[in-house]
């Protein structure tokens, strides 16, 4: 004979639930599915396994999306130039890169940094600088995602 392995019930995932019959203990073997809450991403295998050894595979996690902190400058996401409004939400998903415009005051011209969407954080870049009111307003031209590119030209 050999004894039945099981595994005790499978992590909860927060912001996410899990597809299966809740019960105390699984058999070896079996599968159960997780999936994620509206607005949150999957990040792993939406299945887990009870493994002979009475653990579960690795378990997933739900990932949040991530607001673009710009409100007065463009950025650069899925190779168009953008204002954040103009994005789904103002929002990316995690896993998602986005550029931000930064300034070379030498050369009077304009640069982008490339920021990855992490569970809820997309952080800026330290040499960007947000247009005051005034600047976006009255000035748009000025504004640093406006003015031109420093490659440009030089291709």
């Amino acid at each position: 004979c050999i004894p039945a392995v099981h595994c005790s019930p499978p992590l909860e995932l927060s912001h996410g639930y899990l597809v299966a019959v809740q019960r105390k203990q699984y058999e070896a073997g079996e599968v159960i599915y997780y999936l994620c809450r509206k607005g949150f991403l999957l990040d792993g295998s939406n299945r887990v396994i009870c493994q002979s050894n009475g653990t579960w595979s690795p378990t997933p996690f739900c990932r949040a999306r991530c607001a673009i902190p710009a409100q007065r400058s463009r950025v650069l996401y899925n190779k168009q130039k953008l204002w954040p409004y103009e994005v789904q939400g103002g929002q990316v998903q995690h896993g998602e890169g986005v550029s931000f415009f930064c300034r070379d005051e030498a050369r009077r011209c304009s640069y982008t940094i490339q920021s990855e969407c992490f569970d809820g954080t997309l952080p800026l870049p330290p040499c960007y600088d947000e247009p005051t009111w005034l600047q976006y307003k009255l000035f748009t031209d000025r504004v640093v995602s406006e003015i031109k590119h420093c490659d440009e030209g030089n291709q």
